[in-house]
């Protein structure tokens, strides 16, 4: 049999999304899972917004401020280190990251970019995301 190596390149033209994530509200850990590689040094955590439900009223959602990431190499799983400030605030509503079922994500497009410099698909309201684990 005759083997041909292929020789074209086939540009990877989807749109990288958010698979997962979950919330460690002790620790103040939120990870978050992409279903491509991410590059590590575009994440913006100001670009994430943790609310209890989809289309949740003003005073149900908050966009951190105070947020860092220690995730250093690009790959699919980042982590976020939820500031002082921002994991008082999420403590302080009775509404949000109570439990599993008031626990919800959505990103700006600007949140992170894949390695080839596309932003992240848009979370919102539409096809927001519970969190797979809540502790």
């Amino acid at each position: 049999p005759v083997h041909a190596l292929s020789t074209e390149y086939i540009f990877d033209i989807s749109i990288a999304s958010l698979e997962s994530f979950g919330l460690n509200i002790d620790l103040g850990i939120i990870i978050l899972t992409f279903n491509d590689v991410m590059d590590a040094a575009t994440i913006n955590a100001d670009g994430i917004t943790i609310q209890d439900m989809a289309y949740a009223s003003i005073s149900n959602r908050y966009t951190l401020q105070y947020s860092t990431t220690s995730t250093l190499f690009n790959g699919y799983i980042f982590t976020i280190n939820v500031g002082v400030p921002d994991l008082n605030i999420i403590k302080e509503n009775p509404e949000i990251a109570t439990n599993l079922n008031s626990t919800f994500v959505t990103l700006y497009a600007y949140t992170i970019n894949d390695v080839f410099g596309r932003d992240v698909h848009a979370t919102t309201d539409e096809n927001i995301v519970q969190a797979s684990s809540f502790s």
